[in-house]
């Protein structure tokens, strides 16, 4: 159906200590970008690049609502992966496979609290929006094995 364009990984080695615990949960989510994706510093060192994709679902009963998924990558440090999240656009429609892993701990009211994260495994440049003279720009083909 979409012809992939760009499909890169992210380092597996990163999530293995919290998929060895529990089962594997997967996520594919394919919608348009939020905003552009933010890059934030680890205390490693390293960065991890967040963004959000809304996926419109389309119900003959219901109206058109978005569904919003916040997913973070941890890139290869000299990845061109950064590069490309780093200058995708407001609006691009991409494909994403992301793994899924839960989170528990405590709030300063000692209250648990829970949450869902989202770990990019791979990702797919669909369609980039159009620019401003209304030309929609080609997404580059590249690929990343890691």
């Amino acid at each position: 159906m979409f012809a992939p364009r760009s499909i890169f990984s992210r380092p597996a080695s990163l999530l293995r200590p919290l998929m060895q615990r529990r089962g594997l949960a997967r996520l594919t989510v394919t919608g348009h970008l939020g905003d552009i994706p933010e890059v934030l510093p680890l205390a490693s060192g390293g960065e991890v690049i967040k963004f959000s994709v809304a996926a419109i679902s389309n119900s003959k009963t219901s109206p058109k609502k978005a569904n919003w998924f916040r997913i973070s990558c941890i890139p290869n440090e000299g990845s061109r992966l950064r590069e490309l999240l780093v200058n995708l656009q407001k609006g691009t429609l991409v494909h994403v496979e992301a793994d899924a892993v839960h989170s528990s701990w405590e709030d300063q009211q000692g209250v648990v609290k829970h949450t869902l994260n989202f770990y990019q495994r791979q990702i797919e440049i669909l369609k980039r929006p159009a620019n401003a003279l209304g030309e929609v720009e080609e997404a580059e083909e590249v690929g990343e094995k890691q």
